[in-house]
């Protein structure tokens, strides 16, 4: 009974669409998040920490505690 339907599974697997892989997902999100941090960081260069808004402020706390923990 397999055999019957091999060729059909054959041309589904190879046409499915890809999920990408979980750690290829992590790293894009951290990857993410690194850039949200490079952007408020230079904002802090140019404007000062008072420009900061409460997310942004929020976001630098967070990034300084997964520097602490060293991930």
């Amino acid at each position: 009974a397999a055999y019957v339907l091999w060729p059909r599974w054959k041309r589904y697997a190879a046409n499915r669409p890809r999920r990408p892989i979980r750690w290829e997902s992590d790293i894009n999100r951290q990857r993410a998040f690194q850039a949200e941090v490079d952007r408020i960081l230079d904002k802090v260069h140019s404007h000062g920490i008072a420009s900061l808004t409460r997310k942004e402020k929020n976001t630098l706390r967070q990034a300084s505690k997964h520097q602490h923990r060293g991930t």
